[in-house]
């Protein structure tokens, strides 16, 4: 993909744009607790992109616990309730460490964003981080029927900003966002962990240490490469 094509970025929330991952291994490991079973950091990995819905299928897998329809149905209210908690407790500060440049950057280059999220929060933590300004169209949990991996909240962000795949850049940092991201049609870069983030496009350890101008001249590479 060369720049001169790139008319669009759209950008999953937790843990690309704000540090919401560790609420949600809080609000998760608070549910464990009364199950006297371990869940860990790594294990928290796992759940990264997953619906609420989804991680509790993923968790329960994992510690092998078992539940019925209604058990299930009360642990996502609380899960829910935990973390809108800690939400309440985020501010401005909780914005990822070079993420302002890099929106600075976007709209100096006239590129279209969004955020395409499958949390059904991700407005609250825009409002509560102060990022919402920043967006032209916002994807969240409550427009989609089906979570990532599935494409559907890629796509709905690319075609309320009337922009198609093949000219849009998708920011991801979980396997299942980079998987439907691709799906999808679109260019995909991983943030975080390149071991994790194999099947991307290009990887990129986080928005601070990259040159922009260099992120930007790169992307006419089309390999899969790592940016350091």
């Amino acid at each position: 993909m060369h720049p001169q094509f790139i008319h669009a970025c759209i950008f999953d929330l937790d843990g690309v744009l704000v540090n919401t991952a560790h609420y949600h291994f809080l609000s998760w490991k608070q549910i464990t607790l009364g199950w006297n079973v371990p869940f860990t950091e790594h294990d928290n990995e796992l759940l990264k992109g997953l619906s609420r819905e989804d991680s509790l299928s993923r968790l329960l897998q994992i510690t092998g616990k078992q539940l019925n329809a209604a058990e299930r149905e009360h642990i996502l209210q609380e899960k829910n309730k935990l973390f809108q908690q800690y939400l309440e407790q985020m501010t401005p500060d909780d914005v990822l460490p070079g993420v302002h440049d890099f929106l600075i950057f976007l709209k100096n280059n006239n590129i279209h964003l969004a955020v395409a999220s499958s949390s059904k929060n991700a407005r609250i933590v825009l409002q509560k981080t102060e990022l919402t300004k920043w967006f032209e169209v916002i994807i969240d949990g409550t427009q989609i029927k089906k979570a990532k991996p599935d494409p559907e909240v890629f796509l709905k962000a690319a075609h309320e900003l009337g922009i198609a795949p093949l000219h849009t850049v998708v920011f991801e940092d979980a396997k299942a966002g980079v998987e439907a991201a691709r799906t999808g049609g679109f260019y995909c870069v991983g943030v975080g962990d390149p071991t994790m983030l194999s099947q991307a496009h290009q990887v990129i350890p986080d928005f601070t240490s990259i040159s922009f101008d260099d992120w930007w001249q790169s992307l006419s590479d089309s390999s899969t490469q790592v940016v350091h």
